[in-house]
C-alpha cells in the first residue's frame, strides 16, 4: 500500500518540477533579446563603450578606448517657456513648436536636426548620453570628449552639427549635435538646487577660458556646463524677436559673464567666435 501511495506522489510531482524548468528557460531565453536590457537598471552601453565609474543616480560614466566619456541621462520630461505667448509650456506642446523641428528648411548642409528619432530612443532605453564634458581638441584637431583639452571653440552652428553626426556611427547608436530638448532633460536629471549652488559659486572659476573639465563647474559628473563657453544646439529660436535673424539657439554662460547659468539660452547668427562652443550626444539605436 505504501508504495503504491509513493508512486502516485512522484507523478504528481514531476510535471511541477518540469513546468518550473520551462519557466526558467523561457525566462532566460526573452532576456537574451534585444531590448531586455533597456529594461534593467543599468542602461545599454554603445559598442566599443565600457562603463567607468559612478551610479546612474550621480552619473553613470562610460568611456571607449580612446578615453571619450559620457554620462547617461535618464528620461525626464523638461519644461520650457513660451516668449511668445508669456507662460511655461509642457511636453505635450513642446515637440513641434519649441524645439525647432518646424524649421528644417533653414539647416543648411544637409544635416539633421529633426529630433523625432532621439526622442523615440529616449522612450524606449529610458535616456541618452551626453558627452562628460564640452566639445574639446586634440593636437591634430580631432574632436574629443576629454579632460583638460583645449575647448573646441571657434565653429559654427552647422559646423557642429557635422563634426557631432560624424562622431560616432555605430550599428547601435548614434551620436548628435545636442539638442535644447536633451539639454533641458539634462537640468531635470541634475536638479534645481545642484543649478543654484553652482551658479552661486561660479566666481570661483570665471574670468578666464578654461580647458575642458578643469574646474569646479561639474554636476551628476558632467562638467562645464554653467560657464567657460555657450554651446551651439540644433535649437532654432521660439523667441519672435530673434525669429528670423539670430535664430540659432547657445545654452549656458560664457566665462567672461558676471553670473554663471547652465539654464540661459543665447541667440545668434551662425557664425563662429571664441566664446561658442558644443556639446555631443550618444543615442541608442
Amino acid at each position: 500500500m505504501s508504495l503504491k501511495k509513493q508512486v502516485t506522489v512522484d507523478k504528481r510531482e514531476k510535471p511541477s518540477l518540469t513546468l518550473f524548468v520551462f519557466f526558467v528557460i523561457v525566462l532566460f531565453v526573452i532576456c537574451a533579446l534585444p531590448g531586455c536590457k533597456e529594461n534593467s537598471n543599468e542602461p545599454p552601453i554603445p559598442d566599443g563603450f565600457e562603463h567607468k565609474e559612478g551610479s546612474v543616480k550621480e552619473g553613470f560614466v562610460i568611456a571607449d578606448e580612446d578615453g571619450n566619456e559620457f554620462v547617461w541621462v535618464p528620461e525626464a520630461k523638461a519644461f520650457r517657456y513660451d516668449y511668445k505667448n508669456d507662460k511655461e509650456v509642457g511636453d505635450e506642446v513642446i515637440d513641434s513648436i519649441y524645439y525647432g523641428e518646424g524649421r528644417k528648411e533653414s539647416v543648411t548642409h544637409g544635416t539633421d536636426s529633426d529630433i523625432s528619432h532621439f526622442k523615440d530612443s529616449v522612450k524606449e532605453y529610458g535616456g541618452f548620453y551626453i558627452s562628460r564634458y564640452e566639445a574639446g581638441k586634440e593636437d591634430g584637431g580631432e574632436l574629443a570628449s576629454k579632460k583638460e583639452l583645449p575647448v573646441y571653440s571657434f565653429v559654427t552652428r552647422d559646423d557642429a552639427l557635422k563634426l557631432s553626426e560624424n562622431f560616432y556611427k555605430g550599428d547601435d547608436a548614434k551620436s548628435v549635435l545636442i539638442s535644447s530638448y536633451a539639454w533641458d532633460m539634462t537640468m531635470k536629471f541634475i536638479g534645481d538646487k545642484k543649478i543654484d549652488d553652482i551658479s552661486t559659486r561660479a566666481k570661483e572659476f570665471k574670468g578666464k577660458l578654461n580647458n575642458t573639465g578643469s574646474n569646479e563647474d561639474v554636476l551628476n559628473n558632467i562638467h562645464d556646463l554653467a560657464g567657460n563657453v555657450t554651446e551651439w544646439t540644433t535649437e532654432y529660436s521660439s523667441n519672435a524677436y530673434y525669429e528670423y535673424h539670430d535664430d540659432c539657439v547657445s545654452r549656458g554662460s560664457t566665462y567672461d559673464e558676471e553670473s554663471m547659468n547652465p539654464r540661459v539660452r543665447k541667440y545668434n547668427s551662425n557664425t563662429k567666435n571664441e566664446f561658442t562652443g558644443f556639446r555631443i550626444v550618444i543615442y541608442m539605436q
